[in-house]
């Protein structure tokens, strides 16, 4: 719908049972060429290596608060190379706020100590 140019009304959360209803919508001065060059995917980010034909190749990505979610954040990284075309821009955004209740210990990458020095 953003597509269109429509506004999008939908709720976030914002603590235990509170929410917030919010709108994404462009800026007045993104027209419709602009919003037709703009294409937004999800998939599995610990299989981009194997998604290359479904999603295509991108000129940047953002990945925010994901890393430290995944329970492979090296399988993402790696994958990143296949969908990022040539002079293209990754931006990674993280806490590193790592727990084992999404990524496993062993995959982590940092955040520990090892022979009594931190990783």
């Amino acid at each position: 719908r953003m597509r269109k140019g429509e506004a999008i009304r939908f709720k976030i959360p914002l603590e235990g049972g509170l929410e917030a209803e919010v709108t994404a919508q462009h800026e007045a001065n993104v027209d419709a060429a602009a919003r037709e060059r703009v294409r937004f995917q999800t998939g599995d980010a610990c299989r981009l290596k194997d998604q290359t034909a479904e999603l295509g190749t991108f000129d940047g990505a953002v990945l925010a608060n994901l890393l430290c979610r995944l329970p492979d954040p090296v399988a993402c990284l790696d994958g990143l190379a296949a969908l990022i075309r040539p002079n293209g821009a990754v931006v990674i955004v993280t806490p590193f706020s790592w727990l084992e209740d999404f990524t496993p210990k062993s995959k982590w990458l940092g955040g520990y100590e090892e022979n009594g020095e931190a990783v």
